[in-house]
């Protein structure tokens, strides 16, 4: 069997399983759409749940097989499909994400200050298994592997050239339209002031993801989510903290 087809098809059983490992956060977004937007469906949460997973199902397929065909025609990389040396990079993507987890708690906060809001991002088990499953994995595959690969590989095309400016793009680029895809979800269940809360997502969205996509293109596509998973861990592990002692 081919190599490449052999890290496609590991892919697709970490898609899988980041899917399942995300049921219970996406159980829990759509008990709380349904109660803030006051429907009432004729399916069960439990469907509705199923329903809400063929979106990030085939989004991660397509950003699979992008990645698949067109990160080898650019300096792109992943661990699974190159079996490259992991050890230093894995250190540098661990800090990485430490450092933007606090980066995120600590905007959260100071957004809060603006709005006078005193309530810090959610701390649960369910939004760690989620944010470490959906967003580590699911996240980086659609986002790096699929479109910033195929950003890369666009430019690459049209200039001609190979240059890092063409990273610096695609990764710009990239990193916006992940900052825009947490917009919905925030103006759905926001209470607060709009402006500032838009600023905040797109602000701190923007950082993280920026290093996210900085990481793949150094590095590994495995060291985006790492970092990725590891900011989650860390905001988590913050907000748990702050929850024991106050």
């Amino acid at each position: 069997m081919n190599k490449n087809f052999k890290a496609y098809l590991i892919y697709i059983l970490i898609i899988l399983s980041c899917l399942l490992l995300s049921i219970p956060m996406l159980r829990h977004l759509v008990m709380e759409k349904l109660e803030i937007m006051k429907v009432h469906s004729h399916f069960s949460v439990y469907q509705l749940t199923l329903l809400s997973m063929i979106n990030p199902l085939i989004l991660s397929l397509v950003g699979l097989t992008l990645g698949h065909f067109l990160h080898q025609k650019t300096k792109l990389k992943s661990v699974i499909y190159q079996k490259g040396k992991f050890k230093k990079p894995l250190m540098i993507s661990v800090l990485s994400g430490v450092s933007i987890g606090f980066i995120l708690v600590i905007g959260e906060w100071i957004s809060n200050v603006f709005i006078q809001n005193k309530n810090l991002l959610e701390n649960s088990f369910i939004e760690l298994l989620g944010g470490v499953s959906y967003g580590g994995v699911l996240e980086e595959i659609i986002i790096r592997f699929g479109l910033m690969t195929l950003i890369s590989y666009s430019l690459i095309k049209i200039t001609k050239r190979e240059s890092k400016s063409v990273y610096i793009i695609s990764i710009l680029i990239s990193s916006l339209i992940f900052s825009l895809g947490h917009l919905p979800a925030m103006l759905l269940v926001s209470n607060s002031d709009i402006t500032i809360s838009i600023i905040k997502v797109m602000t701190l969205n923007m950082i993280a993801s920026t290093i996210y996509g900085f990481l793949y293109y150094k590095y590994y596509l495995e060291c985006a989510m790492v970092a990725h998973i590891m900011t989650h861990v860390t905001s988590q592990s913050i907000l748990f903290l702050i929850t024991l002692l106050f």
